[in-house]
C-alpha cells in the first residue's frame, strides 16, 4: 500500500489515550503539567553544527542540566547523545559543561569526520540510542525544567505515541535566556501560540509551492484548534497547506525507539532545510502512531539567520520529494534491515562515552 493510502486510512483520534491519561495521572494529555516520577528510560539525541563559542548549544545543554529529575534516576536511565556534525568552534566552554552533564546523565559525544546533514546525523543518534524513548532536540532549544517529565511520563500511557512540543522564537541575545537565568531556573515560560501550528497567515506567494491551495487571498489557518488539538487531523486531511505529518517537527519531539526503527528512521535523501521530519512523521502515522501535541513541553527556539533564498530553494526541492514519497509503497522495517541500509561511509573522528 502506498504511504498516501495509509495516511488516508489512519485516524489520529487519540481520545481513548487522553481519557486514560486523565484517569491515571490526573492531567490533560495536551496541556497538563505533572510532578509525578516516571519509570521509562530516555535517550536525548542532539545533532549540532556550531561556530563561534557554541553559545546556542551551551544554553540548550544547560537547560537539560536544570531538569526536575532525581539525579540517582537520571544517571542510569537517561542518556544524552551529542553528534558534532562538522562544527568549528572553541570548545573549551563546552568541555566544562559536558563534564557537569556527565554527573547527571550518561553522555555520548560523537564527532563526525565530515558534515553529513541532519537526517543522517539523527540516524546516527538513533543507532547509538540504548533506551526505550528517543527525544529529538535541536541544538538551539531552551527547555523548561519539566520538559523531560512532560515527554517521558506520557509514553507510559501507550506504545504508539509520537509527541510534539511547540516553540516560541527568541533571539540569542535576549536577556530572558541568559546563561545565568537558565542556570538559576529563572527563564520565563514560552508561549505555544507563537508556533505556526497554532496559527499562521499563509501569503499568496506560497501557492507557488503548495499548488493545491485554493484561496485567492492571504488566509489565516489555525491547525491546532481547527483539528481539536490534532484529534481530527487524520485520514489525509489538509488544513491550509499542511497535512498531519507537517505537525511533526523533530526540533522537539519524542517517539519510542522501536517505532522509529519500524518507520525506517530519517530518509537521507532530504538535503538542506526542511521536511526530513515531515517525511518521518508520515511513516510513523502509517505505522499506526498518534501525533499528539504536548503544549506542556513548549520550548524557546533561538532564532538565527534565515538565509531565505537558499532555504526556499531547498524547501521546495524537499517538498517535491515528499509529494513523490507519498506515492511510494511503504512497509514497516526490522532493526536488522534498517541497520543494513544505514550509510556505511559515515566515519567517526571521535566517540567519547562519559
Amino acid at each position: 500500500m502506498t504511504l498516501q493510502a495509509l495516511l488516508n486510512r489512519n485516524s489520529n483520534n487519540y481520545q481513548t489515550i487522553a481519557d486514560h491519561c486523565q484517569k491515571r495521572f490526573g492531567f490533560d494529555i495536551v496541556t497538563g503539567q505533572s510532578q509525578k516520577d516516571f519509570t521509562i528510560t530516555g535517550s536525548i539525541v542532539i545533532p549540532y553544527l556550531e561556530t563561534g563559542t557554541g553559545l546556542r548549544l551551551r544554553k540548550t545543554l544547560l537547560s537539560l542540566l536544570n531538569q526536575n529529575i532525581d539525579t540517582r534516576y537520571s544517571k542510569s536511565n537517561i542518556e544524552i547523545i551529542l553528534i558534532n556534525d562538522g562544527s568549528t568552534f572553541d570548545s573549551q566552554h563546552l568541555d566544562r559543561l559536558l563534564q557537569k552533564l556527565s554527573s547527571r546523565y550518561h553522555l555520548t559525544h560523537i564527532t563526525l569526520k565530515d558534515n553529513v546533514g541532519r537526517a543522517t546525523a539523527r540516524n546516527i543518534g538513533l543507532r547509538e540510542a540504548k533506551n526505550e524513548v528517543v527525544i529529538f532536540l535541536d541544538s538551539d532549544i531552551i527547555c523548561q525544567p519539566n520538559f523531560l517529565k512532560s515527554h517521558l511520563l506520557r509514553h507510559e500511557l501507550s506504545n504508539n505515541l509520537a509527541l510534539v512540543g511547540f516553540q516560541q522564537r527568541i533571539r540569542l541575545s535576549d536577556g530572558r535566556i541568559s546563561l545565568n537565568n537558565i542556570q538559576q531556573g529563572g527563564v520565563p515560560h514560552p508561549d505555544y501560540k507563537d508556533d505556526f501550528r497554532y496559527q499562521k497567515l499563509v501569503p499568496l506567494s506560497w501557492h507557488k509551492t503548495y499548488t493545491y491551495l485554493q484561496d485567492n487571498e492571504p488566509t489565516l489557518y489555525s491547525p491546532l484548534t481547527d483539528s481539536n488539538y490534532f484529534r481530527e487531523y487524520g485520514n489525509g486531511r489538509l488544513i491550509g497547506p499542511w497535512d498531519l505529518p507537517f505537525m511533526f517537527l523533530t526540533g522537539n519531539a519524542s517517539v519510542r525507539r522501536n517505532n522509529l526503527i519500524s518507520a525506517g528512521g530519517f530518509d537521507p535523501r532530504y538535503h538542506g532545510w526542511g521536511l526530513e521530519d515531515t517525511d518521518l512523521g508520515a511513516r510513523l502515522i502509517a505505522c499506526g502512531l498518534y501525533i499528539i501535541p504536548v503544549l506542556a513541553a513548549t520550548t524557546w527556539h533561538i532564532s538565527g539567520p534565515t538565509e531565505g533564498r537558499r532555504r526556499s530553494i531547498e524547501f521546495k526541492a524537499n517538498f517535491n520529494r515528499y509529494q513523490l514519497r507519498k506515492k511510494e509503497t511503504f512497509a514497516a522495517m526490522t532493526e536488522t534491515a534498517w541497520r543494513r541500509i544505514q550509510a556505511e561511509d559515515v566515519r567517526y573522528l571521535e566517540k567519547t562515552e562519559i
